[in-house]
Order: structure tokens, then C-alpha cells, then sequence
């Protein structure tokens, strides 16, 4: 440790409210290619790692995910080695790259595991990534707008790059994509950069600044919906709980008013009659909390509408609406 103080930045992340301000992951520790890397190699780049964020005391963070990785170069996802060695020093998963298929589930809304036929080695979640045109070497707009232009036939201004990923981005926001985003430590630069106006912000802006205000802005002009960041550990467990949800095949009932004019009650089921699921349904309400007759969590973030969060163990939930919901004539 101390060693490891002589590192100014190293020393600054041993402050917990600095620690704290970030999401941390590991990229192994000397970003070491693994697409021809041996098991032993392989453990050494986790393991060294694993012990280098618990001396700077990182693996207490409490946005640390311990059981995640961003492959160096996205690299090892077909070596079976470098799956093993991640795998037996508890990582659970790794995130991937949209732009080649062979990383994505065909449901988009599904992680890809990885499977001994497919990859070399089997239980790995792949986590959807997309990549962006904030290429991975570039710390200020016009090297990102070269690149853009050199390698995917990009045109005009650092301005229009920024359209473009707002286009971009936006669309996969709305349709429900909650696959995470590729930047890197260059995209970052920003205490000696010059000033730049994006929308209604003006100031030094990193090209990850730029980028995040450019979606950002858009979004809440298109919406009013919340916008929730999450660490890699939890974006993982998402991915899969939607898999294991939909595989689940839950449905929804109403329960009529005896008038009929109305809805007073709905009920949930999953998996014909045997009414289990491994992970909890999600039911959007109007209103305030209704009463249940099974186990639920009321979860509302910003201005969304109330969303019961169900636990299905054997039996259909029940919940009676507080407010009858009027049919339409």
C-alpha cells in the first residue's frame, strides 16, 4: 500500500467519497489480449487485479462490480482458457459488442451465455454493448471526427458526429434497449480542453461530457422519463432476470367491477398453473399501492407510474386497485 500511495491518482481513489463517485470494474491488470492467452496467464491478469483493488481498498466501493469484466479490446470471449480463469475467480460476466453478432442473442433483450460449442467454455453472461463513434484513442472532437470519417464513412462536422449519436442512441432508448454504451479513458480529457456549446451547456466537455449532455438532452425533450445509471454487476443481473422472466411466459388477468364499467383487481400468473418464476414480474399501475394477497414491492421513480414488482412462489398475486380503473364506453 504503501507503494501504491506514490501513485497520485492511486492515493486519490483511497478516499472513499472519491472512491465513491465512480463505478468501478475491472479491465484486468495490464490489459493483456486474451484471445490466445493461456489459463495461467489469464488467472494472474484477474487475480493480480482482484488483489490490487482490494489494497487501494476499491472492492469496498459501493458501486464496485466485483463480478464483472470489460475484456481488454473485447478480447477472450472464444477462449476457452480465459472463460475458465475469469470464471473460477468469480467472474459472472463480461460485457460484449453489438457490431458482431456472434456476441448478441438473437432476443435483444437477452445477454448471450456462452456455451463450450460456442465459445470454449460454458456460463459466461455476455452483456450487450454498443459501440459508439467516441472511438476508443481519441481525447478531443477532432480525432474522433477523423476517425469517423476514415473508418465509417462519417461526413461534416464534430457537430453532425453528435447528431448522429444522437439519432442513434435516442432509438435504442426508445425502444427499451438497456444494452450499455463503449467509451475509454482518452474519451475523458477534459481540465485543458477548449470550451464547446452542446445544446444548452457550454463549457470544457470531455467527448464523454459531450456525448452524455447530447443523449441526455435529447431524451428529456422526447420524454419525461427517468434516466438511471447502473453498474455493471446490476445491469447483468437485469439482463438475466429479463430472460428468466420472459421464459417465465407471465400473464396478467382483470377482475371486473360487478357493474362490469370497471377494473378492480388484477392477478398474476406465471408458468401455467405452477405459478413460480426465479425472478420477480414487473405490473404497471395507475394510482397509489394496491393491497395484495401475495408478496410485492411498490417501486416508482420521477414521474413514472407506479410499477409492483411481484414474487411468484406457488400461487397468483392478487392486487386490488385502490381507484377502480374506468372502461371507456
Amino acid at each position: 500500500m504503501a507503494c501504491a500511495k506514490y501513485d497520485r491518482l492511486a492515493d486519490w481513489f483511497t478516499v472513499p467519497e472519491n472512491r465513491d463517485a465512480y463505478a468501478h470494474v475491472s479491465h484486468t491488470f495490464t490489459h493483456l489480449p486474451q484471445n490466445n492467452i493461456t489459463y495461467s496467464d489469464a488467472e494472474k491478469e484477474i487475480t493480480f487485479n482482484q488483489a490490487w483493488l482490494k489494497q487501494i481498498g476499491i472492492d469496498q466501493g459501493d458501486k464496485f462490480s466485483g463480478k464483472s469484466l470489460i475484456p481488454p479490446a473485447i478480447t477472450g470471449l472464444h477462449n476457452g482458457d480465459a472463460l475458465r480463469a475469469w470464471i473460477t475467480n468469480g467472474i459472472t460476466s463480461a460485457v460484449g459488442d453489438n457490431s458482431r453478432p456472434v456476441l448478441s442473442n438473437s432476443n435483444v433483450h437477452w445477454p448471450l451465455i456462452t456455451t463450450t460449442a460456442g465459445n470454449g467454455y460454458a456460463g459466461l453472461t455476455i452483456v450487450p454493448r454498443w459501440p459508439t463513434t467516441i472511438y476508443w484513442n481519441c481525447d478531443l472532437p477532432d480525432c474522433t471526427l477523423q476517425e469517423w470519417k476514415d473508418t465509417a464513412s462519417g461526413k461534416g462536422t464534430f457537430e453532425d458526429l453528435l447528431t448522429f449519436e444522437r439519432t442513434t442512441a435516442s432509438r435504442y432508448l426508445l425502444g427499451l434497449r438497456k444494452d450499455g454504451f463503449m467509451f475509454h479513458q482518452a474519451n475523458m480529457r477534459q481540465t485543458d480542453v477548449e470550451s464547446m456549446t452542446v445544446g444548452t451547456q457550454t463549457g470544457q466537455l470531455s467527448l464523454l461530457q459531450a456525448w452524455t449532455e447530447t443523449i441526455v438532452q435529447e431524451m428529456t425533450r422526447l420524454t419525461d422519463w427517468p434516466i438511471l445509471a447502473q453498474k455493471q454487476d446490476d445491469l447483468a443481473r437485469k439482463f438475466n432476470e429479463r430472460m428468466t422472466r420472459d421464459q417465465c411466459q407471465p400473464e396478467l388477468s382483470y377482475t371486473h367491477s360487478a357493474d362490469g364499467k370497471s377494473i378492480v383487481a388484477v392477478t398474476v400468473t406465471a408458468n401455467g398453473e405452477s405459478n413460480n418464476c426465479g425472478t420477480t414480474i414487473p405490473v404497471t399501475l395507475p394510482g397509489g399501492a394496491p393491497t395484495t394477497s401475495g408478496k410485492a414491492t411498490a417501486d416508482k421513480v420521477g414521474s413514472e407510474p407506479l410499477i409492483m414488482w411481484v414474487t411468484l412462489s406457488g400461487s397468483p398475486v392478487k392486487l386490488d386497485l385502490p381507484n377502480p380503473v374506468s372502461l371507456l364506453a
